[in-house]
This record gives structure tokens, sequence and C-alpha cells, in this order.
């Protein structure tokens, strides 16, 4: 049976792990060395008694793959909804796919009341698809429940521009965010981007090979008018939308994923 001082340093051990991590945010890498100072601390251990053991360690082993499904609004996938599964996927989570399955689901208590929904799948690192499933959820229902408050609909007329410019905002907000994290540190911004590309590369083919699924080129086109006041109204609170997480928490024992207010 484990130890609770064994099982102390393991958890402090993930902490700095995450912390040494090119791949982790500076926000993570910050909370994850605070928590782990803390620990230490609290346990009177020191930062050498736990990497010393890291190191008799063996190579950590590859990250478990996977796919999560995460459902729509309507048994109509909309643009928009489709362009922020995307967008969760490459630029923000940036460590996965996704694609659009065949069929339907059931809905889970949807707000719109519908019974079976269109989805969407992220796959690749199996924790990084349930972060990104659950980033979709909760901004597809941000976004649903502003336009619906702002402009009586979601997925027509002035609510479907509002949706649309909700997600180019952040588009927007991602992109600048890049731009900053590039200018502030260089190497370990083209770093992120080199791990990100590998992690990609296995995903797509462990959907290839190991699940048989081969992907194609998709094209969206939105449909229907365009109304630049609610498209604008979209933009500037996509723009001041936080899309922050952080696995620091549940590495600490809390259990949680947040996306920032």
């Amino acid at each position: 049976m484990t130890s609770t001082s064994e099982k102390v340093k393991e958890r402090i051990a993930k902490l700095l792990n995450l912390a040494d991590c090119d791949a982790a945010s500076e926000n993570e890498i910050e909370q994850a060395m605070a928590h782990a100072r803390k620990m230490l601390e609290d346990h009177q251990l020191s930062e050498a008694d736990v990497r010393g053991e890291m190191a008799d360690d063996a190579k950590p082993a590859a990250p478990a793959m996977g796919q999560t499904q995460s459902p729509s609004g309507t048994s109509k996938l909309a643009t928009w909804e489709g362009t922020l599964a995307a967008l969760i996927a490459r630029h923000i989570v940036g460590t996965v796919g996704c694609y659009l399955p065949h069929g339907t689901m059931d809905a889970p208590g949807d707000l719109f009341g519908a019974k079976q929904v269109k989805s969407v799948m992220f796959y690749g690192n199996a924790e990084d698809c349930a972060i990104a499933a659950s980033l979709y959820q909760q901004l597809r229902h941000t976004i649903a429940t502003m336009a619906l408050a702002r402009w009586g609909g979601v997925y027509r007329g002035k609510g479907r521009s509002y949706a649309e410019g909700f997600i180019a905002g952040l588009r927007q907000q991602t992109a600048a965010q890049a731009v900053e994290g590039k200018q502030a540190n260089h190497d370990r911004s083209t770093a992120l981007a080199t791990i990100r590309g590998d992690a990609i590369t296995q995903a797509k083919n462990w959907l290839k090979y190991s699940q048989g699924i081969s992907l194609g080129r998709s094209t969206a086109k939105a449909g229907g008018n365009h109304y630049s006041d609610a498209h604008g109204q979209g933009r500037n609170d996509g723009r001041s939308t936080s899309t922050a997480f952080t696995r620091t928490a549940k590495i600490g024992g809390s259990g949680t994923k947040r996306l920032g207010a």
C-alpha cells in the first residue's frame, strides 16, 4: 500500500513536472510552483528530496489517446458551432483535433430542448480532449445564452450574427495572446509550437491507424443575412471573454478545470 508520504511526494512531483513543461502556460507554471512550494513547506520536504526520486523514475509513458464527444444545440450543427470547436482544438487547447461525426446523439437536457443533437468529436491526448470538450460546452452555452437574451435567437438572424461575431472576437484575442507570448519569450513560444504540432500529428496518426478514421478537408459557409450591429457586439464580447484553463488544481487534488470569467 502506498504511504501518505509517497502520495504527497507523487503529487508534488506532478506539480514540478507541470512547472517544467514547455507546453504549460505561464499561469499554469506559476500556480504549479506556488502549490508545490506550499506542499513542500507543509510536509517539511525539500525540492531536492522530490526531484531526486523523480530522477530515479523511468521515462514516463506516452499519454493515453482517446476521443471525447460534445453535443451541439440542435439536430443541425450551426456553422459557428463547428468554427468554435476548431478554434478550441487548434488554438486554445492546441494539442487536439476535432471532426464532426455522422448521425446525432442524445441531448443532455440542452438549453433548447432538442432530444437528438449533432455533435463534435475531439481526438488526441485523452486528458486534453476532455478539457477541449468542457471548454466547448461552456463557451457554446455562454454564446447561445447571450445571443438569445440580446437578440432573441441563436441560429438565425441577428442571434446567429452575434454568435459568429463572438467567435471572431475569441479568435482575435487568442491571436493577440500568441503574439504577446512570442514577444515575451521567442524560444519558449517556438518550442511550444513544435510540441503542439507533434501532438496533432500523433493524434491524427492514432485516429487513422488505431481507429480507422481518415479525415478529409471540410469547408464551412455561413448562410443567411449578416447583421453588422449584432456581429460587432458579439465580437466585442468575444474579445473580452477569457479562455484560460488550468490543470494545476486537478493535480493538487481538487479536480477542477475552469473557464476564466
